[in-house]
């Protein structure tokens, strides 16, 4: 789990999204804060990064940090934070984590996804 200490946080370091696969950021405490969002960036060699990023909650932290737990889920009529990106460029979303427990990023290569994309993530918290 990230513990905060002002800034922003990498949930997700370089890490290697192939084609359709999933990866999963470092859980942080949703009440460390108000606000929430994200800085993104994939880069790939063969071709363009497709992704798409979901948010996952739930009553504790993972078991192990980065694989996939059933206690995490995606939140009932919670819309995905973004359900195609398919470019090189940093994006910034908003994050609205449902209020409580701990939480993390899913994200998940889309179609024809490049099995070499390498995705970053930084949380940021405010409030």
């Amino acid at each position: 789990m990230c513990k905060y200490v002002g800034g922003n946080i990498k949930v997700v370091d370089s890490v290697v999204l192939a084609t359709t696969g999933v990866i999963y950021s470092k859980s942080i405490d949703t009440n460390m804060g108000k606000f929430f969002g994200i800085f993104v960036k994939a880069t790939s060699v063969l071709g363009t990064p497709n992704y798409k990023i979901q948010w996952e909650t739930s009553y504790k932290p993972p078991d192990t940090e980065q694989i996939a737990d059933i206690t995490f889920v995606i939140p009932d009529g919670m819309p995905d934070i973004t359900s195609t990106t398919n470019d090189e460029v940093w994006h910034a979303f908003s994050v609205n984590p449902v209020p409580g427990g701990f939480g993390r990023l899913k994200i998940t290569g889309v179609s024809a996804n490049p099995a070499d994309t390498i995705i970053s993530v930084y949380l940021f918290i405010q409030g």
